[in-house]
Protein backbone atom coordinates (compact mmCIF):
# COMPACT_ATOMS: atom_id res chain seq x y z
CA UNK A 1 0.00 0.00 0.00
CA UNK A 2 1.51 3.32 -1.08
CA UNK A 3 0.74 6.50 0.82
CA UNK A 4 0.79 9.84 -1.05
CA UNK A 5 1.20 12.67 1.45
CA UNK A 6 0.09 15.24 -1.13
CA UNK A 7 -3.46 13.84 -1.13
CA UNK A 8 -6.09 13.35 1.55
CA UNK A 9 -8.55 10.63 2.46
CA UNK A 10 -8.78 7.49 0.37
CA UNK A 11 -7.04 9.29 -2.51
CA UNK A 12 -3.85 9.16 -0.47
CA UNK A 13 -3.69 5.38 -1.02
CA UNK A 14 -5.87 4.84 -4.12
CA UNK A 15 -6.23 6.26 -7.60
CA UNK A 16 -9.03 8.82 -7.79
CA UNK A 17 -11.48 6.50 -9.54
CA UNK A 18 -10.81 3.67 -7.05
CA UNK A 19 -11.31 6.12 -4.18
CA UNK A 20 -14.65 7.18 -5.75
CA UNK A 21 -15.76 3.55 -5.79
CA UNK A 22 -14.66 2.89 -2.22
CA UNK A 23 -16.45 6.05 -1.09
CA UNK A 24 -19.62 4.77 -2.83
CA UNK A 25 -19.41 1.50 -0.87
CA UNK A 26 -18.88 3.47 2.36
CA UNK A 27 -21.69 5.95 1.61
CA UNK A 28 -24.18 3.16 0.92
CA UNK A 29 -23.10 1.31 4.08
CA UNK A 30 -23.63 4.50 6.09
CA UNK A 31 -27.09 5.10 4.58
CA UNK A 32 -28.36 1.54 4.95
CA UNK A 33 -26.33 0.34 7.93
CA UNK A 34 -25.44 -2.84 6.09
CA UNK A 35 -22.98 -3.98 3.43
CA UNK A 36 -23.57 -2.68 -0.10
CA UNK A 37 -22.73 -4.91 -3.04
CA UNK A 38 -21.79 -3.96 -6.57
CA UNK A 39 -20.47 -5.93 -9.53
CA UNK A 40 -17.92 -4.61 -12.01
CA UNK A 41 -20.59 -3.54 -14.50
CA UNK A 42 -22.40 -1.47 -11.90
CA UNK A 43 -19.09 -0.04 -10.70
CA UNK A 44 -18.15 0.85 -14.28
CA UNK A 45 -21.47 2.63 -14.91
CA UNK A 46 -21.23 4.51 -11.60
CA UNK A 47 -17.66 5.66 -12.13
CA UNK A 48 -18.27 6.55 -15.78
CA UNK A 49 -20.99 8.97 -14.62
CA UNK A 50 -18.65 10.43 -11.99
CA UNK A 51 -15.85 10.97 -14.51
CA UNK A 52 -18.24 12.32 -17.14
CA UNK A 53 -18.60 15.45 -14.96
CA UNK A 54 -14.87 16.03 -15.50
CA UNK A 55 -15.08 15.10 -19.20
CA UNK A 56 -13.00 11.98 -18.52
CA UNK A 57 -13.54 8.35 -19.44
CA UNK A 58 -12.35 5.02 -18.06
CA UNK A 59 -12.29 1.45 -19.33
CA UNK A 60 -14.17 -1.36 -17.65
CA UNK A 61 -10.87 -3.21 -17.38
CA UNK A 62 -9.43 -0.36 -15.28
CA UNK A 63 -12.43 -0.60 -12.96
CA UNK A 64 -11.99 -4.36 -12.60
CA UNK A 65 -8.27 -3.94 -11.87
CA UNK A 66 -9.09 -1.28 -9.24
CA UNK A 67 -11.74 -3.46 -7.58
CA UNK A 68 -9.41 -6.47 -7.49
CA UNK A 69 -6.56 -4.32 -6.13
CA UNK A 70 -8.83 -3.19 -3.29
CA UNK A 71 -9.59 -6.86 -2.60
CA UNK A 72 -5.87 -7.67 -2.62
CA UNK A 73 -5.02 -4.96 -0.07
CA UNK A 74 -7.94 -5.85 2.20
CA UNK A 75 -10.41 -2.97 1.64
CA UNK A 76 -13.00 -4.97 -0.31
CA UNK A 77 -14.05 -8.59 -0.40
CA UNK A 78 -15.90 -10.46 -3.12
CA UNK A 79 -18.15 -13.41 -3.66
CA UNK A 80 -18.47 -15.33 -6.90
CA UNK A 81 -21.80 -15.75 -8.64
CA UNK A 82 -22.86 -17.28 -11.91
CA UNK A 83 -25.15 -15.77 -14.47
CA UNK A 84 -25.32 -14.59 -18.03
CA UNK A 85 -21.80 -14.82 -19.39
CA UNK A 86 -20.42 -17.16 -16.72
CA UNK A 87 -18.79 -16.38 -13.38
CA UNK A 88 -18.96 -12.89 -11.89
CA UNK A 89 -17.58 -11.21 -8.80
CA UNK A 90 -19.81 -9.18 -6.50
CA UNK A 91 -17.83 -6.75 -4.33
CA UNK A 92 -18.51 -5.29 -0.89
CA UNK A 93 -16.55 -3.69 1.95
CA UNK A 94 -14.24 -6.08 3.79
CA UNK A 95 -15.08 -4.43 7.15
CA UNK A 96 -17.00 -1.49 8.56
CA UNK A 97 -15.84 1.93 7.34
CA UNK A 98 -14.17 2.64 10.70
CA UNK A 99 -12.38 -0.73 10.68
CA UNK A 100 -11.08 0.03 7.18
CA UNK A 101 -9.65 3.37 8.34
CA UNK A 102 -8.04 1.66 11.32
CA UNK A 103 -6.64 -1.08 9.05
CA UNK A 104 -4.98 1.48 6.76
CA UNK A 105 -3.53 3.53 9.64
CA UNK A 106 -2.19 0.37 11.30
CA UNK A 107 -0.51 -0.81 8.10
CA UNK A 108 1.12 2.55 7.44
CA UNK A 109 2.33 2.97 11.02
CA UNK A 110 3.70 -0.57 11.15
CA UNK A 111 5.67 0.03 7.95
CA UNK A 112 7.10 3.27 9.36
CA UNK A 113 7.94 1.55 12.67
CA UNK A 114 9.67 -1.32 10.85
CA UNK A 115 11.62 1.04 8.58
CA UNK A 116 12.69 3.68 11.12
CA UNK A 117 12.16 2.21 14.61
CA UNK A 118 14.13 4.83 16.56
CA UNK A 119 12.50 7.83 14.87
CA UNK A 120 9.09 6.15 15.14
CA UNK A 121 9.49 5.61 18.90
CA UNK A 122 10.64 9.16 19.46
CA UNK A 123 7.73 10.65 17.51
CA UNK A 124 5.16 8.39 19.20
CA UNK A 125 6.41 9.52 22.62
CA UNK A 126 6.14 13.18 21.59
CA UNK A 127 2.67 12.77 20.11
CA UNK A 128 1.28 10.99 23.17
Amino acid sequence: MKYDTSKIGWRSILKDYAADLLEKFIQEWSLKGEPFEMNSGEAFRYESKQLEKEKRTISRASIIVALNYMVDIGLLKHRDTTGKGGHHRVYSLANTPYQLERFVVTNILQRIRDTWPDAYQEVVEVVQ
